[in-house]
């Protein structure tokens, strides 16, 4: 980590953070307002060793004060530079969202118009990280738009161009609670966890270097080498390795970018209505592994007899356990979670249930975005692979190869989009609907064989090609919840 360590640095390795943090909190201290919640809120989930639980238990109650104490400061001026009302204890850091039990109308004021009632009784009506956003960059018109909520309809997702370093612009993306609770009620996180044994292992550098002197290869210091063995060859676990991977890939095609619900490995955001497609993939998946492993254990007498002769000096046949051993290694482990707020917290702490619920809000708010993101781009690529393969080969003046792949993607996009888009994101949905009635049944093979349908393919593609990536944002965004 470097002297003075970048957000990504702090945010990359959770370790050297708290190693760095017990000993200079200035690190902290001198970050801005949305990166100090950033490395706050990694560093409360980070687990230390035993025996630095108490420092950073310490460690996360000091951060928190810091930034209690940074974000009164950074309301206090903010609303100096608006013209805005005395300051207010801003809300609690997990959460940027407006409380819907506060009254949002706005009335005139005596030295702002955008004053609400007693200041003394009210939280802001306004995200704070946003504002600093928008101020830092000189987007007096779209603070304007915030402070007097104007911006959007606040039933989806609105998006305000600002000004970035140099003549970059960039997004500023206004999620409504709305879209927010629908991913919330629409999704569950699945925790899925799989463990292997690995069949390398270290052995002496100094071993392997010995012998090599015997052929002439002398001047090496074993210590500046790390060698290994493979105690079973790639190949005689290729099967296994395979099943994994496809059944990785499927998992993926059935969940949806997560954002800071999903952080962990091994999580995925599944929508609801796909809980029990992905349940059966995973129970098969199980089933076929255990298929493989049997045929693994009749192999395995074999596999080390091949070993020893592979490996020579180097064999020890104390690394080849008994296979039911290396059978139990082979695990899965998963539950499907929630992504609401247990009602029993509400029972124990009602303060801690309200700062909970808007904390998973605002996650999914993260979330919202980058759904529709990924789901835009993905449709914007195949309908462009599509168009691609319909059109003709300016080297051949033939008809390029058209896959049954190609036109399968594009069925499963559009047979899955509405299980997929928890957003409820209309200009996509418009232009699905689209490709739905322009390839209707129609198979590879069908539009292989007529000229006439792959002419009205083509054609229709192009424009829905063209429409679908000027959906695609590439400008560096900041989401914020409304």
């Amino acid at each position: 980590m470097t002297e003075n360590p970048t957000i990504a640095e702090l945010l990359a390795d959770p370790f050297e953070t708290a190693a760095l943090l017990y000993d200079d909190g200035e690190v902290f201290e001198n970050l801005n307002l949305s990166d100090m919640k950033a490395v706050y809120k990694m560093m409360k989930s980070h687990q230390p060793r035993p025996e630095k639980k108490e420092d950073h238990s310490w460690l996360c109650d000091w951060m928190k004060e810091t930034l209690d104490a940074a974000e009164i400061d950074f309301a206090t001026s903010m609303r100096a530079k608006m013209n805005a009302p005395a300051v207010v204890t801003p809300a609690p850091i997990e959460s940027v969202i407006t409380p819907t039990d506060v009254n949002t109308d706005f009335t005139s004021g005596p030295e702002n118009p955008n004053f609400v009632g007693d200041v003394d009784e009210i939280e802001p009506p306004f995200n704070i990280d946003f504002i600093e956003h928008l101020v830092d960059k000189n987007a007096e018109g779209a603070v304007d738009q915030v402070m007097t909520d104007t911006f959007g309809d606040n039933s989806g997702i609105t998006t305000i161009p600002v000004e970035g370093p140099g003549e970059e612009e960039e997004l500023v993306q206004v999620v409504s609670s709305e879209v927010a609770r629908q991913v919330a009620e629409r999704s569950c996180i699945l925790e899925f966890y799989q463990s292997e044994p690995t069949f390398k292992k270290k052995v002496s550098a100094s071993a392997i270097i010995d012998s090599s002197k015997e052929e002439g290869i002398s001047g090496i210091d074993p210590t500046r080498l790390s060698v290994s063995k493979a105690l079973i060859e790639t190949a005689e676990l290729r099967e296994l390795l395979m099943h994994r991977r496809r059944f990785n890939r499927a998992l993926k095609m059935l969940s949806l970018p997560g954002g800071l619900l999903t952080l962990a490995g091994g999580q995925y955001l599944i929508p609801l209505v796909l809980i029990n497609e992905v349940k059966a993939n995973i129970d098969q998946y199980i089933i076929t592994r255990g298929e493989l492993l049997e045929r693994f254990g009749e192999r395995y007498p074999a596999i080390i007899e091949h070993a020893k002769e592979k490996l020579g000096d180097l064999f020890d046949e104390t690394d080849y356990p008994e296979f039911n051993l290396i059978r139990m290694a082979y695990t899965v482990q998963y539950k499907f979670v929630s992504n609401s707020v247990p009602e029993e917290l509400k029972k124990v702490s009602d303060q801690l249930y309200k700062q909970e619920s808007k904390r998973v809000l605002a996650d999914c708010a993260g979330a919202a975005v980058e759904i529709e993101a990924a789901l835009r781009k993905g449709f914007a690529d195949i309908t462009e692979h599509l168009a691609d393969r319909l059109s003709i080969d300016e080297a051949t003046g033939r008809p390029r190869q058209l896959h049954s792949s190609v036109v399968d993607g594009v069925k499963q996009f559009i047979d899955t989009f509405q299980s997929m888009d928890l957003t409820g994101d209309a200009a996509l949905g418009e232009l699905v609907t689209q490709a739905r009635g322009l390839l209707g049944g129609a198979d590879a093979d069908q539009v292989r064989s007529d000229p006439a349908l792959r002419q009205k393919l083509k054609e229709g593609f192009e424009k829905i090609k063209d429409s679908a990536s000027n959906l695609v944002e590439t400008r560096k965004r900041k989401v914020i919840l409304e």
